[in-house]
């Protein structure tokens, strides 16, 4: 089955700007959201279903600390619907922490996190980040290394998941 979403730079129904990416066709962009908008409380509730309701936990307010001063980035669909959602925290001049990945479970494979990476890498990239770490959970393991990901250490849990740290350096990301 063909992907839904393309690399941007390989694909005609794609355009794209500093701050957002358009799918036309899917009235469907990629963009830079705001703490405690609309689309903020959306991407909040998304994060929870996909990443918290299957392991039968909530996010709570320890979770969302510091949020505010954390780069949000959203799929959303007509404007008002959240599709897919990451989290850029800041931890120093250099480097970039992604947190709290999550597509709708409808949607996965079908390209929609890998645009969102993308774009993430592109918007750290800009605003001078020299590498992104994460830790990754271990059954989205294959999908980071197919983007580039190296891992770092030894596995453990979070969040009662089996994690794994990984990074990535920025040099080669255009943006």
């Amino acid at each position: 089955m063909t992907s839904m979403v393309e690399q941007r730079n390989h694909n005609p129904l794609v355009s794209g700007s500093q701050n957002s990416m358009v799918f036309r066709k899917m009235s469907i962009i990629i963009q830079e959201i705001a703490f405690g908008t609309p689309l903020y409380e959306s991407s909040k509730e998304l994060r929870e279903k996909v990443l918290r309701r299957p392991l039968q936990l909530e996010l709570s307010h320890t979770d969302l600390q510091g949020e505010e001063g954390q780069i949000h980035i959203a799929v959303v669909q007509n404007s008002t619907n959240v599709l897919g959602t990451v989290l850029l925290k800041p931890l120093n001049e250099n480097d970039v922490k992604l947190r709290q990945m999550a597509v709708d479970n409808s949607l996965q494979g079908q390209g929609y996190g890998r645009a969102l990476i993308e774009f993430a890498e592109c918007l750290a990239a800009q605003r001078h980040f020299k590498r992104i770490e994460m830790h990754a959970r271990l059954s989205a393991l294959n999908f980071y290394k197919k983007l580039g990901y190296g891992i770092v250490g030894e596995s453990f849990i979070e969040v009662t998941v089996p994690t794994i740290q990984m990074v990535k350096n920025l040099d080669a990301v255009s943006h």
